[in-house]
């Protein structure tokens, strides 16, 4: 017995066992501090049994104990949790599922099968893609989030990765197996960043239209393991002495939401998957069904009273019933507020409450117990917290809102990416509707403004009230107000004029006019540059448009930018110019500030941009920071150079020019290893190659590929013997599709014959900005001879 110890130190001792714990404790009442960081043996019993033996206990360090229940939620307070948990508890029922992917790989139509049964609200058409973010509550203990797959609302998605969830993962059945990997390492890579050593279950969807159903659950194994491998592999990694946390594969369904294949064994899973534990037996979602204490149930009811105006004293001293926030058919009047304006409402509630509702809050402490309690419920996917970690935080109560203002903003359809026609349909849909609404503008006028947001990324202020309206009606919000917690989400920025706002996730992949002249070094400038490489060769969504939201706030205004990069000016009538680029083949971001002499001498030249580039860099890392384990390593420090780096900065300028470029392809399938060389060219010049894959039945395998053609700047036709001799009707229809698209000049025609060229001149054209390559003239003749017309 040493009841006069009054600090112990047991950290990162894997062997230590709760019943190891309890002896200390029962022996060494005194104790002050206690370091258990690092012990996954631990479980909450033994923490709460230490809280109780050890009343003078004032510091209880428990980071990285992975059978606590408390183990990924970081902002919480160990001790304050435990002491809550041994006065009063009750069962939390609740966790958090997220359904991501790729566009139209099935997830809505899965998740409404595995609410209603197969064939319940299958989707069918490209309209009726998911936008941004569905939410619905399954077997009522799932808080389901099925979110959109298009890029576009990539960025949106992490404000609701919470480390606490499952993860279904999903892609199309029937794809070849790199395509299977790539699609999914793409999720995998978000979420390492994001939340970290998350469960997640692989859902190889749509098996109803694969070619070959009897070879699908073959593939989902060498997925599975295939994708195990990689992350091992990132597991091996370690950012600030302490390894990467990578998500946790627990396996791979395959899936039809049709027909109902591997529906059932992808429910077993989903539910098993709860409760499922690590290699060290260590919970992966220690909340669910575990106790916790009965005062974070009263803040629930809390929540409740303020989401719908009620009297909140009296919803604090119910007795806690679990479930959900809102009620049925009832919208609430409040769905956001921040932090400090709910912790008052808690304040004025303990005013008028029994002592034995009061006392657990004042020995927590209030704000300490609303903290934790909505860390809990962020946990169960029940409300979303964003912005600043103090009292402006902001405390989303119905997250619904947020989503219904993201739909508008971020709204797919609007980029070309997925179809001219779609894309003015859906405009000439809009302004329609805004105008029978009786808008302040007519149908051409809100056309116009669409259009100009389409390509520019720039809404005007009366766009902007039209793109919140659903937010702004549906839950009584003023456009201000609106325009501010955005910003603060760094999802938008005022240009100055009259009200319009840049919106980074609409910007165009490819420069603008003049970015390439503003990159240019004239006789005589001056510049200072320095190359930064992201360690994990990934960057992640989300990184570049809160980059350029942040260098527009601590460097000055933009004078061009696009979704890769911009030209800073600090002044208007500033020469000095602050450059950013990614070059997202080789995962860098370039920094440069250039300036022509000025009658300046050198070195104060090299002051300047030298003190520019280092504040350029100061906002990068601020912005890495916010992903775990996003390490950009600079070249050295930075060295101004007076001599114009032609060659470089042309290079450079070149593949500027070819970001955000679609390549497509026509080709025999023997030719396939002469086209894969084709592609590693584009993918090297900088643009981006357009796969389809050849798994699924002929007529869904050509609507696809039809859609990719559409959306494509280049087209690039195998014209080999093999083409020629055995010229299908599947090649006839391609053919048709891309004579349109050359005839109507809405791509440029590369084609290539190898016994004439080899499959590297492709890429050398597209560094010229070839208008054309290839013999066109005899392709078009053998359509012709064909009867492709």
């Amino acid at each position: 017995s040493c009841p006069g110890l009054a600090q112990l130190n047991v950290g990162n001792c894997h062997r230590v066992t709760d019943a190891a714990l309890l002896a200390v404790a029962e022996s060494c009442p005194g104790l002050a501090q206690l370091d258990i960081s690092g012990c996954p043996g631990l479980t909450d019993a033994a923490a709460v049994s230490v809280v109780r033996s050890c009343p003078s206990l004032v510091v209880l360090d428990a980071r990285w104990c992975t059978g606590l229940s408390i183990s990924k939620k970081r902002s919480m307070d160990p001790l304050g949790y435990y002491r809550q948990l041994q006065q009063a508890a009750v069962t939390s029922d609740s966790a958090k599922v997220l359904l991501v992917g790729p566009g139209m790989a099935g997830k809505t139509s899965v998740a409404r099968a595995l609410q209603h049964g197969p064939g319940a609200g299958a989707l069918t058409a490209l309209e009726e893609r998911t936008m941004a973010l569905e939410q619905a509550t399954l077997w009522d203990q799932m808080h389901l989030y099925d979110f959109g797959g298009q890029p576009e609302y990539y960025p949106w998605h992490r404000l609701f990765l919470t480390p606490e969830a499952l993860y279904l993962v999903f892609t199309v059945a029937g794809q070849p197996l790199e395509q299977l990997q790539r699609e999914v390492q793409e999720q995998l890579q978000h979420l390492l960043c994001t939340a970290g050593a998350v469960p997640v279950l692989l859902v190889l969807g749509k098996a109803d239209m694969a070619e070959d159903p009897a070879g699908l659950e073959d593939a989902a194994r060498a997925l599975k393991e295939s994708v195990r491998a990689w992350a091992a592999k990132m597991s091996a990694l370690s950012v600030d002495g302490q390894p990467l946390r990578v998500p946790l594969i627990l396996g791979a369904h395959v899936v039809s939401a049709s027909t109902g294949r591997g529906l059932p064994d992808l429910q077993r899973a989903m539910r098993l998957a709860l409760l499922a534990t690590d290699d060290h037996g260590a919970r992966l979602l220690p909340r669910f069904k575990a106790l916790v204490p009965e005062s974070y149930e009263r803040v629930r009811g809390l929540l409740r009273a303020v989401m719908y105006r009620e009297d909140v004293a009296t919803a604090l001293a119910c007795e806690p019933t679990g479930g959900g926030l809102l009620r049925a058919g009832e919208p609430p009047s409040v769905c956001f507020l921040r932090f400090d304006e709910l912790l008052k409402a808690l304040q004025r509630a303990l005013e008028d409450t029994a002592d034995e509702v009061r006392r657990p809050f004042l020995a927590g402490g209030p704000e300490t117990v609303l903290r934790d309690a909505l860390s809990l419920f962020e946990g169960e996917g029940l409300i979303l917290r964003t912005g600043a970690a103090g009292a402006e935080g902001l405390v989303h109560l119905d997250p619904s809102w947020l989503v219904d203002a993201v739909r508008g903003l971020a709204d797919h359809r609007l980029c070309a990416r997925y179809g001219k026609d779609l894309q003015e349909r859906t405009i000439k849909d809009l302004a329609r509707t805004w105008e029978q609404a009786k808008g302040s503008l007519s149908s051409s006028e809100y056309e116009g403004l669409l259009r100009d947001y389409a390509r520019t990324g720039v809404a005007k202020e009366a766009l902007l009230h039209r793109l919140f309206e659903p937010a702004m009606s549906g839950y009584g919000l003023q456009l201000a107000e609106l325009r501010k917690i955005f910003e603060e989400l760094d999802m938008l920025f005022e240009t100055g004029e009259d009200g319009a706002c840049v919106v980074p996730v609409q910007l165009d992949d490819t420069p603008p006019g003049g970015f390439e002249e503003e990159c240019e070094l004239g006789a005589g400038s001056a510049f200072c540059e320095v190359v930064g490489t992201i360690g994990l060769g990934y960057l992640p969504p989300g990184f570049t448009q809160r980059l350029i939201v942040d260098m527009r706030r601590k460097l000055g205004e933009y004078h061009r930018c696009f979704s890769l990069g911009g030209v800073i000016k600090q002044y208007a009538d500033s020469e000095t110019k602050a450059i950013f680029f990614f070059d997202l083949e080789r995962c860098q971001l370039t920094l440069r500030a250039q300036a022509p002499p000025e009658g300046r001498g050198r070195e104060a030249h090299r002051v300047a941009l030298h003190q520019r580039v280092n504040e350029m860099k100061e906002v990068v890392h601020h912005i890495a920071r916010q992903w775990a384990g996003l390490e950009l390593t600079f070249t050295a420090d930075p060295v101004v150079n007076f001599e114009a780096a032609t060659h470089a900065n042309e290079k450079a300028c070149a593949k500027l020019r070819l970001r955000g470029l679609r390549v497509h392809s026509t080709f025999k399938s023997e030719d396939a290893l002469d086209m894969m060389v084709v592609a590693d060219g584009v993918q090297q010049a900088g643009a981006s190659w357009t796969w389809v894959h050849n798994g699924q039945r002929q007529a869904t395998w050509f609507k696809t590929w039809r859609q990719k053609c559409m959306e494509a700047n280049i087209i690039v036709v195998l014209f080999t013997k093999k083409y020629r001799d055995s010229f299908t009707d599947a090649l006839k229809q391609e053919a048709t599709v891309i004579k349109g698209m050359y005839e109507s000049k809405l791509a440029k025609l590369y084609v290539l014959d190898p016994e004439e060229h080899s499959p590297e001149v492709v890429q050398v054209n597209l560094l010229k900005g070839a208008e054309g390559m290839g013999d066109i003239g005899a392709w078009l003749g053998f359509l012709t001879q064909h009867g492709v017309n």
